[in-house]
């Protein structure tokens, strides 16, 4: 891709409406990062309004906690927007990395919860908050990221148009979403605690508090094993504050999320972390976990001594298991295999809209502006909608040739017919 004004473009990702790389911004020579609307949708057709609409509610934010908007770029051809650059990595990755200790865990919380004050009271829920949307810098700051299906009332005409395009639940994740949210489009600061919640949750039990498999069922949500169970050494009030996030329903839930940075905050303040900045460091930098002191003076407290030695040993622990690795490189993810030269070409069209997946391999979501390249064979295409059975096709591909499939996904949320 060539955008007028940047140079040294890297693809860092690519999601189902835009490519995001970083970038060098000229002459400043600063680094951004570039989220631009693919190649294949036109900046003026109205899959573009959700880029615009992520500008819209990031030109509303201010906040250390947030990942900052320099500007907007559109032309005929072109809509980007051009954002800040945190040099560090996601949650997610530095979870597969290691499992972050508790201190570690409390601090990240906080950074988040205060994100959150900032954003719910600009009137702005985020809606897709989960670990490969925070950002932990090297410099130890924590961002909230992607923006890019935020619901924000004064949003006004946007609003409504990005829900006709998009229908509800069209983006997200189920295993972080809220009940109401996988089951409606009315969601509100509540549903953002519950995403909070799972974050917390996974990042002290080290696995998600419900089965992938059941993730997008909202009853599934009613049965979460309580933290304490599954987390030895967690003291009891932070497990009772993640199990208060992840009640079911959202009056159960804490109001605002004012009261988790309160309560949050009075945990670092017991183990003496007057700035969590410093601690977070070494889980963004993949390093060990420093020790934390206990604070001279505060109650004796034997949940947290359990802490301390949690963490002297896991630090033993790591430094073994690194000198152990010291020639071993880090595991890349799992992708599809290249595609050899005798492929075929995969067309894709879905209404309103579906996740595709090929051979149990996730490929991208609705509308797909490119064809997909196959290998020669049979192939089992499934595609999934979150208010939708999912639609399963056999396709057999053959060298040069071009197949297409279109589907239309039937509701499994219409009411049934009464038997007469």
């Amino acid at each position: 891709m060539i955008l007028e004004g940047f140079s040294e473009l890297q693809e860092l990702a690519v999601g189902t409406l835009a490519h995001v790389y970083r970038a060098t911004e000229l002459p400043l020579g600063r680094t951004v990062v570039l989220k631009c609307l693919k190649p294949t949708l036109l900046p003026d057709s109205a899959f573009a309004q959700p880029l615009e609409r992520e500008s819209r509610v990031l030109s509303a934010l201010s906040h250390p906690n947030i990942e900052q908007l320099f500007r907007l770029i559109k032309t005929e051809r072109t809509l980007a927007l051009v954002l800040e650059y945190v040099d560090g990595r996601s949650l997610r990755k530095a979870q597969d990395d290691r499992q972050l200790v508790v201190p570690e865990v409390i601090a990240m919380g906080y950074e988040i919860a205060k994100g959150l004050v900032h954003v719910h009271a600009a009137g702005v829920v985020h809606a897709d908050l989960k670990p490969s949307n925070v950002i932990l810098g090297n410099e130890g700051m924590v961002k909230i990221i992607d923006f890019g299906i935020a619901r924000a009332s004064a949003l006004g005409g946007l609003e409504a148009l990005a829900s006709r395009v998009a229908g509800p639940g069209f983006f997200g994740t189920p295993a972080y979403m809220s009940p109401e949210q996988l089951l409606s489009d009315e969601i509100d600061q509540r549903s953002d605690i519950y995403s909070l919640g799972v974050i917390l949750y996974e990042a002290l039990a080290g696995r998600l508090p419900i089965d992938r498999r059941d993730a997008r069922d909202a009853g599934a949500r009613k049965r979460i094993e309580p933290l304490e169970r599954v987390a030895e050494n967690v003291p009891l009030p932070l497990c009772r504050l993640v199990m208060r996030c992840l009640e079911p329903l959202p009056r159960d839930r804490f109001r605002s999320a004012d009261p988790i940075v309160a309560e949050l905050g009075d945990m670092l303040s017991e183990v003496d972390i007057r700035d969590p900045a410093g601690l977070l460091t070494a889980a963004a930098r993949g390093s060990p976990p420093s020790v934390v002191q206990r604070k001279a003076g505060a109650k004796e407290a034997n949940v947290w001594r359990r802490v301390l030695v949690i963490v002297g040993l896991f630090v033993l622990g790591f430094a073994g298991v690194a000198l152990l690795d010291k020639n071993r490189g880090v595991p890349s993810p799992r992708a599809l295999p290249m595609t050899p030269p005798s492929a075929g070409t995969l067309k894709v069209t879905a209404a309103p809209w579906a996740e595709v997946w090929i051979d149990g391999e996730r490929v991208d979501v609705t509308p797909i502006g490119l064809p997909i390249q196959l290998a020669s064979g049979v192939h089992e295409v499934t595609f999934r909608h979150p208010k939708a059975s999912d639609e399963r096709r056999k396709v057999e591909i053959r060298p040069g040739e071009i197949v297409t499939l279109s589907i239309t996904m039937k509701s499994n949320l219409a009411p049934r017919e009464s038997a007469r």
